[in-house]
């Protein structure tokens, strides 16, 4: 189990960004999610997986803290 003090980033939206946030997600209460697109992030907040990338993977977005704004 991750500390629960850690913080865990994801930068990108691509294939091994959502295997290793799916990976995170079971280790860690939430994690951070960079991805370029808004509406890339508003889809995968919609449907509950990446609309682009392993498809098939459901997410529990109520853990995800997505932004498209790097600085974030």
């Amino acid at each position: 189990m991750i500390n629960e003090k850690s913080k865990i980033a994801i930068l990108g939206g691509g294939s091994w960004a959502t295997a290793i946030a799916k990976i995170a997600l079971v280790n860690s209460k939430e994690i951070n999610w960079y991805m370029r697109r808004q509406d890339q992030i508003d889809e995968f907040v919609r449907i509950s997986k990446n609309p682009s990338y392993l498809t098939g993977i459901k997410f529990d977005t109520d853990r995800i803290r997505f932004t498209s704004n790097i600085n974030h």
